[in-house]
């Protein structure tokens, strides 16, 4: 799952975001340019696997502020 998917699907926010993935603010917002855009970028695999497991659970009902890494 790309990390905005993530994003988009729980509302959640760019500060929120970059600290799961210990990365900038600004990462976490040039993971979301759209494609050709300058400064685009993609996200790492292993970003990609932990949106994944978030999702999982947010879905299986854990409160956000309960996940912590």
């Amino acid at each position: 799952m790309h990390p905005m998917e993530l994003k988009l699907k729980h509302n959640l926010s760019y500060s929120l975001m970059a600290e799961w993935f210990a990365v900038e603010e600004l990462a976490v917002r040039r993971w979301g340019f759209r494609e050709g855009a300058k400064g685009k970028r993609n996200p790492p695999v292993v970003a990609c696997r932990l949106a994944k497991a978030i999702d999982t659970l947010l879905l299986m009902g854990v409160n956000i502020e309960d996940i912590k890494f």
